[in-house]
């Protein structure tokens, strides 16, 4: 197999072993050209039967390239690989599994507004005013708790005020309604058939010894579902080859507020706790797990706040 085209480090990479692989890539630095050249190398070299493979990316465009680089490189049998987006995944797990979900085979997906419509309707049925609680707010509620695994029953443990409770009592209702009507929305993609595998671990194992090599495009994207759903399934194997964009970054002045008070991220140690985003517009302390350092030679953008203040971070960031 030529690898000509690849510098020594996409070529490392594309002849790693088995075991995990995390690959650093910048924009346009040929990431794309890496993990298809490492299909093939798969296919055609190490003999890997194209169904042992998964490849996810986060759009249907990024899907339908890569799946097309790969048939260039092995021919037809690639139409053989899973190559789709994690929406698109989570879907073909459902399609064979859906009884055990609890729905019938003429489920139906719905979209966006359907989903506002839903929370309009339980609102209205709760003879809540949607201009106290707005419904697209509750609506990003219940997404962004689907998107990091927080179920009806553990949001109800972040209740604190008028308006997460209304959010629970929705959250609850818009569950029961959607199981009712045979129905899921985008967000179920994911997390369904993470409850599929927590309920069958004999199901997790199929999915297993089916997907042997797994391959996540734009890895620093995913959010905590995604994140589970791609490590269950390469539990079994440890064959994950992820590539990851690490230029999303903040410059060495940024101000960082940390629990010894506030420092430049330069200042920043290993076990420092500092504050950052934990989801559902609420912020909390985490560890730093490592520190990294690295030149960065693109272009800065600098956003003004309202009160002044500026931020300033490398364009993939922003």
């Amino acid at each position: 197999m030529n690898l000509d085209y690849l510098n020594d480090r996409q070529k490392e990479a594309v002849l790693w072993g088995d075991g995990p692989l995390l690959i650093l890539a910048g924009a346009g630095s040929g990431k794309t050209s890496v993990l298809t050249a490492r299909v093939a190398y798969l296919i055609k070299e190490r003999n890997v039967n194209p169904l042992n493979i998964v490849a996810i990316t986060f759009t249907n465009k990024a899907a339908k390239e890569m799946k097309e680089r790969i048939i260039k490189q092995v021919g037809s049998i690639g139409y053989n690989i899973q190559i789709s987006t994690f929406h698109s995944f989570g879907l073909r797990i459902i399609k064979e599994n859906y009884e055990k979900l609890g729905y019938d085979k003429n489920f139906t997906i719905i979209d966006s507004d359907d989903s506002l419509t839903v929370i309009k309707r339980i609102l209205k049925d709760m003879n809540i005013d949607p201009k106290r609680c707005n419904p697209k707010f509750i609506k990003n509620q219940i997404s962004s708790c689907k998107n990091e695994m927080v179920t009806v029953e553990k949001y109800y443990n972040l209740v604190n005020d008028e308006i997460s409770d209304v959010t629970y009592k929705v959250y609850k209702k818009y569950q029961e309604t959607l199981l009712r009507n045979n129905s899921l929305d985008f967000d179920d993609l994911l997390i369904k058939p993470i409850e599929l595998f927590n309920k069958y671990p004999e199901v997790l194992e199929q999915y297993q010894e089916l997907f042997k090599y797994v391959f996540i495009d734009e890895y620093q994207d995913t959010n905590e579902a995604q994140y589970l759903l791609s490590k269950m399934i390469s539990s079994k194997y440890k064959n994950i080859c992820v590539v990851g964009d690490d230029s999303q970054c903040l410059t060495q002045d940024t101000i960082i507020e940390t629990k010894r008070g506030n420092k430049k991220i330069s200042e920043i140690k290993k076990d420092d706790e500092v504050k950052t985003a934990s989801g559902f517009g609420n912020t909390t302390y985490k560890k730093v797990t490592d520190v990294l350092k690295k030149e960065y030679n693109g272009d800065i953008i600098k956003v003004t706040l309202e009160s002044g203040k500026i931020i300033k971070a490398t364009k993939e960031h922003i």
